[in-house]
């Protein structure tokens, strides 16, 4: 009778088996516990947010040509919508009189003295409006 003994390579891989398979059944338990942790993440193209020029109220223009502090609301889809209906609709040539911080009075037009109507804080924006308004004041910041 025979007895069979491994030579020092067999056994070498024979524990480089038995460590893979510990090492994947510990990984799948990992995986069992933590599933938010390990989802897969699609790639998928990042929407182009920033290439068609945003049609902004002429009031957050003033406002933002002043450095004076202006709603992040004037950048979200809905200040946009807003900024587009409202665009034609006032007379393009009425002035109206307006003090500077000097005190001297200075002519702006109609369009650029009142607010939008539905302004929304920027504490009580949401998280989506507030992702869609960042991107374009920044680029306003910019330009």
């Amino acid at each position: 009778m025979t007895i069979y003994v491994p030579n020092a390579e067999e056994e070498n891989e024979r524990q480089c088996v038995a460590l893979h398979l510990e090492e994947t059944a510990t990984k799948v338990e990992e995986c069992k516990k933590n599933r938010a942790k390990h989802l897969v993440i699609p790639m998928r193209p990042r929407p182009l947010t920033n290439d068609e020029d945003a049609l902004v109220s002429d009031f957050a223009l003033c406002k933002l040509d002043k450095g004076l502090y202006v709603e992040l609301y004037y950048w979200t889809n809905h200040g946009l919508d807003d900024a587009a209906l409202n665009f034609c609709t006032r007379d393009d040539d009425s002035m109206v009189p307006t003090t500077r911080e000097d005190g001297s009075m200075v002519w702006i037009n109609s369009s650029a003295s009142k607010p939008a109507a539905g302004v929304i804080a920027d504490c009580n924006l949401t998280p989506a409006d507030f992702a869609q308004a960042i991107p374009r004041i920044i680029a306003a910041f910019e330009d």
